[in-house]
């Protein structure tokens, strides 16, 4: 779990320490010897533990469960977890820099011998140089061989190119689409190997904003009849709603109804395949895009 700020871990140990006296004296009123406080202080620290791992348990599951409508809703720090939890899942090792003072990491990333210092950023809108900026000093502070900046957005060209000259890896929207879909696989026991699933985060850094390739496991996954049309049609007319009423814009300048229809009839499983459905353009896939895709693919994983 994320590292707690000293605020929140001073109000938590002052919740401890009271339980634990109210318990003590518990255990005193009801058996009248140092035995019985003994017991009740010791019944007390074990619920306690309970408690705490049912809360990482459920944690875990809703980040595993979180398609990209729900990361876009999600605070800094709840995404900083869901991006630990989908590396942590990839057999990386997951350390939380402090909330404050992290020298411009907020994950850092172990495995064998490579050691990542990641920028998490949970953007509306493209992210710029800063984040690029700010992760580079983590580099030696952390003793790290590599850096990364992971956004549930896209970057601006002058990130990406300070990203590309400062060797900096620069995973976007698209790329978080697609192992949040894998991540749901391998839950649902689907097999995708963990060399599979890491494959797209290994590249070297993309000029191009959008994926353009279809993806083989993706492609196998969705087939045009597995899921009812009705179906898919009122996923997309909420999304369609929801995304009117945030942004203030008619729905039918999110897509119209024959777009709808389009998108129903032939359920685009990438980028590339959404640029082919009628009405969508480059501006509403930068707006939208990702997002349209994802309510697909989570509906034909279900």
């Amino acid at each position: 779990m994320r590292n707690r700020t000293k605020k929140q871990q001073k109000e938590i140990d002052s919740i401890l320490g009271l339980l634990i006296l109210v318990a003590g004296l518990v255990g005193w009123y009801k058996f009248g010897s140092l035995k019985g406080v003994a017991i009740a202080v010791g019944v007390t620290f074990g619920l306690i533990l309970l408690f705490s791992i049912w809360g990482k348990v459920r944690s875990k599951k809703r980040m595993h469960l979180s398609g990209i409508s729900e990361i876009d809703q999600m605070s800094g720090v709840e995404f900083e977890e869901y991006v630990g939890t989908l590396f942590e899942t990839l057999g990386y090792r997951i350390t939380y820099t402090p909330t404050t003072g992290d020298y411009g990491a907020d994950l850092i990333l172990k495995k064998g011998k490579d050691v990542i210092v990641v920028q998490a950023k949970r953007y509306k809108s493209s992210v710029g140089i800063a984040a690029v900026q700010e992760v580079i000093p983590a580099l030696k502070m952390y003793n790290a061989n590599t850096a990364w900046v992971i956004s549930n957005s896209y970057y601006t060209k002058a990130a990406i190119k300070l990203a590309k000259s400062n060797h900096v890896r620069m995973i976007n929207r698209d790329e978080l689409i697609q192992m949040g879909i894998n991540l749901k696989k391998n839950k649902a026991g689907l097999n995708v190997s963990a060399q599979n699933v890491s494959k797209p985060i290994l590249n070297s850094v993309e000029e191009k904003q959008f994926t353009n390739k279809v993806e083989p496991t993706i492609a196998a996954t969705i087939e045009a009849g597995s899921t009812s049309a009705n179906e898919l049609e009122e996923l997309l007319k909420k999304y369609r709603l929801e995304k009117s009423r945030e942004s203030g814009m008619k729905a039918y300048h999110i897509f119209t109804n024959k777009t709808l229809d389009d998108l129903v009839e032939k359920r685009p499983g990438t980028i590339e395949e959404l640029r082919k459905i009628v009405g969508i353009g480059e501006k509403k896939i930068a707006d939208f895009g990702g997002e349209i895709v994802q309510v697909i693919r989570d509906l034909e994983l279900q």
